[in-house]
């Protein structure tokens, strides 16, 4: 999904909050990663723990892929999908200095959207049987403009509000996770559509 109007590991601290990378490097280090991908694809989302009687602790998680989690049944919106993914959830967490682990609530909240956001919607669940692809339809809007309950409250989270314009979508064919086929559709520059399934290209 592109900026409407346009074509289409190091762990840092910005202001109070520590950035995150998957590399784990030092908590407070001054160096930030950056490169022609990441100026293009990467955003940031806020991780906040609230627990009873101890400070909010956040950071902030760089991502290039926004996953969303496909509902098992019934039909889906991509901004009902955002929202849901940016809802409060209980989780066990230790206070720094306590004892033993207490019961807060963790959400997690876009606090800066890259110039092209790539969406990954998540349609494979696991439990005891092994994984299950859940076929429920997900409208796709032309424009999306992410939602404000999925914003973070500052100022940056409310500067993240723009609008996007879809311009490619991958489909996966097929029932399982290890096998199937993808195809893919692409917006021309003319606001026509191309379907590409491997050597063939049709309108």
């Amino acid at each position: 999904v592109g900026s409407k109007g346009r074509s289409l590991g190091e762990t840092r601290r910005v202001g109070g909050d520590v950035v995150a990378d998957n590399g784990g490097g030092a908590v407070g280090s001054k160096a930030a990663f950056t490169s022609a991908v990441a100026a293009i694809l990467q955003g940031e989302l806020l991780s906040t723990i609230r627990t009873q009687g101890a400070k909010a602790s956040t950071t902030v998680q760089p991502f290039t892929l926004l996953t969303l989690d496909v509902p098992e049944a019934g039909a889906a919106t991509i901004e009902a999908m955002v929202v849901a993914s940016a809802e409060s959830e209980e989780i066990e967490y230790r206070v720094e200095g306590a004892a033993h682990p207490t019961v807060a609530n963790k959400s997690v909240t876009l606090r800066a959207l890259p110039p092209v956001l790539v969406l990954h919607l998540n349609r494979f669940a696991f439990g005891a049987l092994g994984g299950a692809k859940r076929s429920a339809p997900v409208r796709l809007p032309a424009e999306l403009r992410p939602p404000a309950a999925a914003l973070s409250s500052g100022k940056k989270g409310q500067r993240a509000a723009g609008v996007y314009e879809l311009k490619a979508v991958v489909c996966h064919r097929g029932s399982s996770l290890g096998s199937g086929h993808y195809v893919a559709d692409v917006r021309t520059t003319h606001g026509g559509w191309l379907r590409c399934d491997d050597a063939r290209i049709d309108e």
